[in-house]
């Protein structure tokens, strides 16, 4: 359950001030966005929709799957209607002028971050604890960072959404 309760927590994808070394930093918006969701990137990195879409592929046919996925519901649920009230208070803002990047950025990529984050727990669900590439997206996730991409020498690569925080407060 962690993975998915840290969607409905005020820090899901409000970035952090560590250091963070682990990790290949993109440092602007768009580049994460293109990253994360382009099929058309250097060949320095894989498809992440394919890194996603292969981790996911090892319980999708596991006969515990639609049992893992009705578990998980209630979380679908509360995150819509956090999603919901989410976007009323951002169209607030843009109608008032009181545009946020940090917002805009979130309410662009959550619902897929959820998804991503409802991999793991359905990973968890079925296996267990595991390691790998859903177990790291949850630790990334968990710092309130955006999991955008990996290079194919093996380096996982983020975007720490507090850069738009400080563009915002300039």
């Amino acid at each position: 359950m962690a993975p998915l309760k840290i969607t409905l927590t005020d820090g899901f994808l409000c970035g952090c001030d560590d250091y963070l070394c682990h990790y290949e930093s993109v440092f602007d918006r768009d580049s994460a966005i293109k990253m994360a969701f382009s099929q058309n990137i250097s060949e320095e990195f894989y498809i992440w929709q394919d890194i996603i879409d292969n981790a996911a592929a090892e319980f999708f046919n596991n006969e515990m799957f639609d049992e893992a996925e009705t578990f998980l519901s209630d979380y679908e649920e509360l995150f819509s209607e956090k999603e919901h009230r989410f976007n009323i208070v951002n169209r607030k803002n843009k109608v008032s002028g009181n545009n946020d990047d940090l917002i805009d950025f979130i309410n662009e990529v959550a619902g897929d971050v959820f998804q991503w984050l409802k991999f793991v727990s359905i990973s968890r669900y079925i296996f267990g604890d595991s390691s790998g590439i859903l177990d790291e997206i949850y630790d990334v996730c968990e710092k309130g960072l955006f999991p955008c991409g990996k290079r194919v020498t093996g380096e996982l690569v983020v975007f720490n959404p507090a850069l738009l925080k400080c563009q915002t407060n300039k």
